[in-house]
């Protein structure tokens, strides 16, 4: 079991450093972000496809269900998350500390 274990770990590792390197190639500048890393932006770059397909970042917050909905009533002023979108997206931000 302790060699599956170290096999598994060693095979995670070079994944990691291939998806790094293939991320850092891209050009992009997610994993300066706290809690993503090479799976998490390659993740993103491929789910979102290139960034110039959204007109705005109103319609990007939209597409990933980021944008805030008005849930107000009367003169209680309200927002909330949108349950649209890419839910898949949408479930893994904001990262977890």
């Amino acid at each position: 079991m302790i060699g599956d274990l170290e096999r598994v770990y060693r095979c995670s590792k070079e994944a990691d450093k291939e998806l790094t390197e293939l991320v850092a190639s891209n050009g992009t500048t997610l994993m300066n972000l706290h809690g993503i890393g090479p799976s998490g932006t390659a993740r993103l770059l491929v789910e979102v496809g290139h960034i110039t397909r959204f007109p705005d970042r109103a319609h990007f917050a939209s597409w990933n269900g980021t944008a805030p909905i008005d849930a107000s009533s009367g003169e209680q002023v309200r927002h909330r998350l949108s349950r649209a979108g890419d839910r898949q997206i949408n479930r893994s931000w904001p990262p977890s500390s």
